[in-house]
């Protein structure tokens, strides 16, 4: 329960504001999703080459479905959204389709579109580049018959088969010519790649931040520090963390949680940083890099596909003051403590009322935990030789993301999304299998729907349910 307060009835005013404020920038959060859906499902056979964030959303949604269904690893090359239009970002006007997309497309007499098959664009080499589609796409011998068919041979190190300037790097050259064709025919089958994988996964990239990205991080991280420092002292919770340190037994009291029900906060915590991780991995690998706010980020997510190791090379600093990572924390804490936590100092800021304690000690614990998401994700992509002796240890012992877990994703990605550990990916794998069609992890509107529903949502109902407390405690009051 809420614990009142004495509380003038300007500062009352000022809250229920604060409230007010929050629900609209809630509904205009929703509007976007629902603008995203839109724009996604809106089926436009003539979008135009413009900047725009809307014609780069838009889609001929007939066509694009049909020939993802009949190219393998349609989505999977890192920077394109799709493989048949001359604009790799553009996904409408048929008649702006690349080289490729003339193959794999042809106009009927009646002025509709077909899908030619698979096998018979497969053996060609559409952009003249001296390599045959499926060499480009991961099947060099042309045995992918869809999804209830024989796998690829490799989803990594693909290259665009409509890019004339997008050839095969040297290993996958080298892997092309080792391919033996008849063999893999007659098996049904490719052989097992792991080896290969392997290299490419663990591959030395060079670092390529800037003197900018760093900055950016270290205020991200000084923003991340002084929130939680500031929580921590402000709510007393060092008594909690005190006690978790030294396992003390003490039970419950009116201003500290007991060791078990601290244990039992952090446990939830960390079930809902790992749901939430395997969203929003989801959404920034497949959204759109033209996003106006956050297409940066989307890039720079999907060519982690193309350098996985890249990321992992960053000091541990810059890794835990990404702006993904700590941003939650930094804006949730601080926003709760204005709208009603009984802030002591300044005076002005008091709304009436407190937390309850569980729920100021889960802020600190979802806060403390979100950089770990992005650790414990390059921790993955680090060598054991590499790898610090504790992420190892946590790995073992299923409490990290552990590198065999994340290679699936990296390389044939089956339901794997959670970078934090990995026990919350049946969610989201779940709704996959009631999606009748209209759910998929690998559409990033879906991903922003559940972030929204599950992730976002509760937090606004949470406010709501203290506001609603609040009201109905004013209310008492005035009738006594």
């Amino acid at each position: 329960m809420l614990k009142p307060r004495q509380v003038a009835g300007t500062e009352g005013k000022r809250h229920r504001c604060a409230i007010y404020v929050t629900w609209a920038l809630a509904a205009a959060l929703l509007a976007s999703s629902v603008a995203v859906i839109v724009l996604e499902r809106s089926d436009d056979t003539n979008v135009d080459d413009e900047n725009s964030w809307s014609d780069h959303v838009r889609m001929n949604v007939r066509i694009e479905q049909q020939s993802a269904a009949v190219v393998p690893n349609y989505h999977k090359v890192w920077w394109a959204r799709n493989l048949i239009f001359g604009n790799p970002d553009l996904r409408g006007n048929l008649q702006r389709r690349n080289i490729f997309g003339f193959d794999i497309l042809q106009q009927k007499s009646d002025l509709t579109w077909s899908v030619v098959p698979w096998n018979e664009v497969c053996g060609l080499d559409s952009d003249k580049d001296g390599y045959t589609n499926g060499q480009e796409l991961g099947d060099p011998c042309c045995i992918w018959e869809g999804e209830d068919g024989p796998d690829v041979a490799w989803s990594w190190d693909l290259t665009h088969p409509g890019g004339v300037q997008d050839a095969p790097n040297e290993s996958m050259q080298k892997l092309i010519k080792v391919t033996d064709c008849d063999e893999v025919r007659e098996k049904g089958q490719y052989p097992d790649y792991s080896d290969e994988f392997d290299a490419f996964f663990y591959r030395y990239h060079g670092g390529d931040d800037s003197f900018t990205d760093n900055l950016v991080r270290g205020i991200f991280l000084c923003i991340f520090s002084g929130t939680i420092c500031w929580w921590v002292l402000e709510k007393e919770l060092w008594r909690e963390l005190l006690c978790f340190v030294t396992f003390s037994r003490r039970r419950a009291t009116s201003s500290t949680l007991s060791l078990s029900t601290g244990l039992f906060i952090f446990v939830l915590a960390y079930l809902h940083n790992d749901l939430s991780s395997a969203f929003v991995h989801s959404f920034f690998d497949s959204c759109n890099h033209h996003h106006p706010l956050v297409g940066p980020q989307c890039r720079g997510t999907q060519y982690h596909h193309f350098k996985p190791r890249q990321q992992s090379l960053e000091s541990t600093l810059l890794i835990i003051g990404n702006p993904i990572a700590v941003l939650p924390p930094a804006v949730v804490i601080p926003l709760y403590g204005y709208l009603g936590s009984g802030l002591r100092n300044p005076k002005w800021l008091m709304t009436g009322y407190q937390y309850p304690r569980w729920f100021e000690f889960l802020l600190l614990c979802l806060a403390i935990q979100s950089p770990l998401t992005y650790y414990f994700h390059q921790g993955a992509h680090t060598p054991a030789e590499d790898r610090p002796a504790l992420v190892t240890w946590l790995q073992q012992m299923g409490l990290a993301l552990s590198p065999e877990f994340h290679k699936m994703h990296h390389r044939l990605p089956n339901g794997t999304w959670s970078v934090l550990v990995g026990w919350m990916d049946f969610v989201p794998n779940f709704l996959v299998s009631l999606s009748c069609g209209g759910f998929g992890l690998s559409k990033a509107r879906a991903a922003l729907v559940a972030i929204y529903s599950m992730l976002v949502l509760p937090w606004y109902v949470w406010l709501l349910y203290f506001n609603f407390e609040d009201r109905h405690r004013r209310a008492s009051i005035k009738e006594k």
